[in-house]
């Protein structure tokens, strides 16, 4: 089951000012704020849980946080504007977390710097399947993916993004219409073509020769 999934999210009604905001990038500043209240406007339920989906599953930062939060209804319309959530960590914590994960991402992306697009592209996914498995405990944080050489489809597809972004490598992040599994795309030989790194994990264990290479550039 998706990280995701397992949100609980308390309702609270309170009286207040009602501040318009992207859901996603506000989160992203009062993490790396450290603050605990985030403004997201007037929005319904369901759009907050599809909108925490989304970040749950593509961005890095929500693995310095609870999926434990509370929405605020401040002037009780019955559309929430606040969410206040928990940090898993010290401020001082996270920041050593995120230096531990940018070092270990630099020292893939030092390891393909003189190669071209296509070929570092082809190294980095052969790093994940070669030396990473899939994490039936489902830590999804890149901390704990780069610490123990584990991680999830979601943690997988985050780590690739954030390499091939470094590397200016045109990539996205593709959630199945169910939400339970991730993959990549990476723009190389003027198009799209996929990557799902989760697969080549598998494939690479079977201990086939170049197996993991039947889930590359699809």
């Amino acid at each position: 089951m998706k990280k995701y999934l397992a949100f609980v999210l308390f309702v609270i009604s309170m009286t207040g000012n009602v501040y318009a905001a992207d859901i996603e990038g506000n989160l992203d500043t009062a993490i790396e704020n450290y603050k605990t209240d985030v403004n997201i406007g007037d929005m319904p339920s369901e759009e907050i849980v599809a909108n925490l989906s989304h970040y749950f599953a593509v961005n890095m930062n929500a693995g310095l946080i609870s999926n434990d939060m509370q929405l605020f209804d401040t002037d009780d319309n019955g559309l929430f504007d606040g969410i206040k959530i928990n940090y898993l960590h010290t401020d001082e914590k996270n920041k050593q977390f995120i230096k531990f994960v940018e070092k270990s991402e630099d020292a893939v992306i030092s390891a393909v710097s003189d190669m071209q697009n296509k070929e570092k592209v082809k190294a980095v996914y052969k790093h994940f399947c070669q030396n990473f498995q899939y994490d039936t405990e489902l830590h999804y944080d890149l901390q704990y993916l780069y610490r123990y050489h584990k991680g999830t489809c979601c943690s997988f597809t985050v780590a690739f993004k954030r390499i091939m972004d470094k590397c200016d490598i045109p990539c996205k992040i593709i959630v199945s219409e169910d939400g339970n599994h991730e993959w990549n795309a990476v723009f190389v030989d003027n198009k799209w073509r996929e990557i799902d790194i989760t697969d080549g994990i598998r494939l690479y264990n079977t201990g086939f020769p170049d197996a993991e290479m039947r889930a590359f550039l699809k």
